[in-house]
């Protein structure tokens, strides 16, 4: 196979790199595969840039067979399981590229966005930076849903992509070669990218990097183009270090899972600033441990920066006033997911926003702070309202119910996400609970204007269409992927056809229902909105009113 997998860009008149070697890129693509005398051809068909012919066989279609089959015989020695893991490697590498290929691929034939010029419409955006073409931006959304990872993700595969293969020819090549793995390269592009390196400059770090290419380790390779990237625009760097030496801030990282009650806190000070902060911390510690504290000085030190949240606090400990430092426990405001037929003392809890934690852990979460406990929202209770605005009981509910967007995969939380009407308020959708799921913007705006369609077939869980007819299953346990027609006719039949199709099982206790029976219930619940006229709708809403 041969050919090419991008429009070839028009050459600079003023590119001061005169170089043979980027002359086939110039003329023809950042991505040609053969051709030129001066371009390394491709020895391996499967590491090939040009399109796949639709009756050749995959490596899918090899390769899953074979990794899926649980009665496949292990090598019985060192070096056959090493050759194994060999081809293995080679074969990973291989679709890696081919995959980064085809990213790239897909963001250069997008056609452009049909609704560009209504407000909240898809726009072109600029992802790879200087000399890439501009992207649809709800792309990514397709892109991410299939790869099953984040709009963030997606977003940043596409850009290194569009860097790789059009800033960086010779690192293209060296990946569609097999000798530089996708990650690196994915690395040098975006180092080169958030450095504000415009096309030119860019191709002047390729050139320079290029000997070590596929002959160096990752820290020798990341070190020469740091290197190249301060020779390539000295100022540029200058302010850059500049930034860095004079940037302060203080946040909360956000932690791996698993740690529910702690998080990260960082920081960049002043050196005096500093210096000040470290002995407060170190004398509030020493305190805490006169007055009995036993955890290791590392814990005590981290005890005493949060307890410098409450400066009257701390100053009432560091003056022997226990009383009064116990008296200024700062208050807190913490959403604790509980339920009340399991609250044992082998109980969990989810709290919102770091995870699963012991119930006998919570004294020790709360410990330091004063208490107090407000009305649970019962999930099941809900009365529509006839507005489009939000209560912001409702808005509660709802949040409480779905912690995260409801889209594809999605990981935005869902306090800092849109509410969305899943039938629009225009079409007759009623504001409540059970039309009702956080997105975030960008999702919210690809339903809107760009073609993405999702009805929530019972509550809690929405069936999503794509504009390319890939289907996805969304509830708070997950996303699942499921298949459909090409072409139904409306998503409401086709709802039901896919539901049809996807394994329900659920982490609960309750037996999951017959198929037959789960089929009749979403009919039911598909279905209601169609048969009852909204004048009925209104008159229901009276009388639940009076």
């Amino acid at each position: 196979m041969s050919g090419t997998l991008f429009d070839a860009p028009e050459p600079d008149p003023d590119d001061p790199y005169d170089d043979p070697y980027l002359e086939p890129y110039l003329e023809t693509g950042a991505h040609l595969a053969a051709g030129s005398d001066t371009t390394p051809r491709l020895d391996a068909p499967e590491l090939d840039t040009g399109p796949i012919d639709e009756a050749e066989t995959t490596v899918a279609d090899v390769v899953m067979p074979i990794a899926l089959d649980p009665d496949r015989v292990l090598p019985g020695s060192v070096q056959g399981a090493l050759d194994e893991m060999d081809a293995l490697r080679t074969l990973r590498a291989a679709t890696e590229a081919r995959q980064f290929a085809l990213i790239g691929h897909l963001a250069s034939i997008a056609p452009p966005p049909a609704q560009e010029h209504l407000e909240g419409g898809e726009q072109l955006v600029d992802l790879g930076g200087d000399g890439c073409p501009t992207v649809p931006e709800f792309l990514v959304l397709e892109l991410a849903a299939l790869l099953r990872t984040t709009h963030q993700s997606a977003r940043g595969m596409v850009a290194d992509a569009l860097s790789a293969s059009w800033r960086h020819p010779r690192l293209w090549q060296a990946v569609m070669a097999g000798r530089v793995p996708v990650w690196q390269a994915r690395k040098v592009a975006q180092a080169v990218r958030w450095a504000g390196l415009d096309r030119t400059r860019a191709l002047q770090v390729d050139r320079n990097v290029a000997p070590a290419l596929g002959t160096v380790s990752w820290p020798r390779l990341e070190a020469l183009v740091e290197g190249e990237i301060v020779n390539a625009d000295p100022d540029r760097a200058a302010e850059a270090e500049q930034r860095a030496r004079t940037g302060r801030f203080a946040r909360v990282a956000r932690d791996e899972r698993g740690h529910a009650g702690v998080r990260t806190f960082v920081a960049r000070l002043g050196t005096p600033e500093a210096l000040q902060l470290d002995a407060t911390i170190s004398r509030l510690a020493h305190r805490l441990g006169q007055n009995g504290d036993t955890d290791s000085l590392d814990a005590r030190r981290a005890r005493a920066l949060g307890i410098l949240a409450t400066p009257e606090r701390a100053a009432a400990l560091l003056a022997g006033d226990n009383a009064s430092a116990d008296r200024l426990k700062p208050p807190v405001r913490l959403y604790l997911h509980l339920n009340a037929e399991r609250l044992g003392a082998d109980g969990v809890a989810r709290l919102e926003g770091e995870g699963a934690v012991p119930v006998q852990a919570l004294r020790e979460l709360l410990a330091d702070s004063n208490v107090r406990v407000t009305c649970v929202i019962d999930h099941r209770t809900s009365e529509p309202v006839d507005a489009y605005e939000i209560p912001e009981r409702m808005r509660e509910q709802v949040t409480l119910a779905n912690p995260y967007e409801v889209f594809p995969w999605g990981t935005r939380r869902a306090r800092h996400s849109d509410l969305d009407h899943t039938k629009p308020y225009a079409e007759g959708g009623e504001t409540r609970v059970e039309n009702l799921g956080p997105l975030g913007r960008s999702a919210h705006r690809a339903k809107t204007h760009a073609g993405w369609r999702c009805r929530q077939v019972q509550p809690g869980q929405w069936l999503w269409r794509s504009p390319y007819g890939r289907w996805y299953d969304v509830d708070n346990w997950g996303t699942r992927t499921a298949v459909a027609s090409a072409a139904p006719s409306t998503i409401e039949h086709e709802a039901i056809k896919v539901l049809n199709t996807i394994p329900r099982t659920s982490p609960g206790d309750a037996p999951a229902p017959s198929a037959s029976s789960a089929a009749l219930a979403r009919r039911k619940s598909l279905g209601r909105g169609r048969r009852r006229p909204r004048a009925a709708q209104r008159a229901a809403r009276r009388r639940r009113r009076h």
